[in-house]
């Protein structure tokens, strides 16, 4: 997070999307920014597990089970201060998007979640 920020600031850039945060404390650094926006994006793990097979850009070997059970190793990975805590994380955000559809259908869900900032 630290370093995203650093770039951000170093190229002038207003607005920017930071994925895969997995640590509270990158969070919190963050929030210490202005105008900062968590959104968590729920996927159900069949459907991560689908989409992991069908990227062609991933070489994938191993059962269902196998990506379950490195999903829950990932979530308690590391110590409490530093390491990965994704649903730490998700019970942070201050919005939502289940994202199970297609993209079209995810890009209809951010937009109404930015349409909320917006409005406040």
């Amino acid at each position: 997070a630290q370093l995203a920020l650093k770039e951000i600031k170093t190229d002038g850039i207003s607005k920017a999307v930071i994925d895969g945060i997995r640590n509270v404390h990158e969070i919190a650094a963050l929030e210490a920014e202005n105008n900062f926006h968590l959104i968590g994006i729920l996927t159900k793990s069949s459907v991560r597990y689908k989409r992991l097979l069908e990227n062609k850009g991933k070489s994938w070997v191993g059962s269902f089970e196998k990506f379950l059970q490195q999903e829950k190793r990932e979530d308690h990975l590391g110590s409490q201060r530093f390491g990965l805590r994704v649903t730490d994380c998700l019970q942070r955000a201050k919005h939502t998007i289940h994202n199970d559809g297609n993209i079209e259908d995810f890009y209809k869900k951010l937009d109404q979640v930015i349409q909320k900032w917006h409005q406040l």
